[in-house]
């Protein structure tokens, strides 16, 4: 099974999202957008991984403490592909978003799973394979920030269901305290 570990969105945030990704599909000929139940900000990356480390990867992440925080998404970014662009929406979460993937990561690490180790960088994914002009991407850039409360993690899998990929909730973790 092919898992990543998550923040999701509240429903409110989930459509503020959605209706960005409105405004860009507006501007684009065509591309692959994220699907509202799929929106997430990966806090690490594990990929292709054995049922029978389940458990010890649960347990690990288990130990992960944290107070929930509030997360801003504002602006647009791009990760260019040739002539195609991952277009994203940058996340901001003060110490909170940073120090909770640090966290998720430490414990992988101290439990002896694989993951991916590349460095952390806070987005959104919105879309792939998007050609689009940097002055509409600007317009839509410029857009109100869109903030929510982060109170939890999740692992997640990801699988394909009739062609269509899906993001599973395997298993949520709860913020130590919710003070927001």
């Amino acid at each position: 099974m092919r898992l990543f570990v998550a923040v999701g969105l509240d429903d409110i945030a989930k459509k503020a999202v959605m209706a960005r990704c409105q405004q860009l599909r507006s501007k684009t000929p065509g591309g692959h957008f994220t699907t509202e139940t799929n929106l997430h900000l990966t806090l690490a990356f594990l990929g292709e991984t054995k049922p029978a480390e389940l458990p010890a990867l649960e347990q690990a992440l288990a130990t992960v403490r944290f107070t929930a925080f509030p997360m801003t998404l504002k602006g647009l970014g791009r990760f260019a592909s040739g002539t195609k662009s991952i277009l994203y929406m940058p996340a901001d979460g003060s110490e909170g978003l940073p120090a909770l993937a640090c966290g998720v990561r430490s414990a992988l690490h101290g439990a002896g799973i694989r993951f991916d180790g590349k460095p952390f960088v806070a987005h959104l994914t919105l879309a792939r394979e998007i050609v689009i002009a940097d002055a509409d991407l600007a317009a839509v850039a410029d857009s109100p920030p869109i903030t929510t409360i982060v109170r939890s993690f999740r692992l997640m899998e990801s699988l394909r269901e009739t062609g269509v990929l899906v993001y599973r909730n395997r298993r949520e973790f709860r913020a130590d305290i919710d003070n927001e």
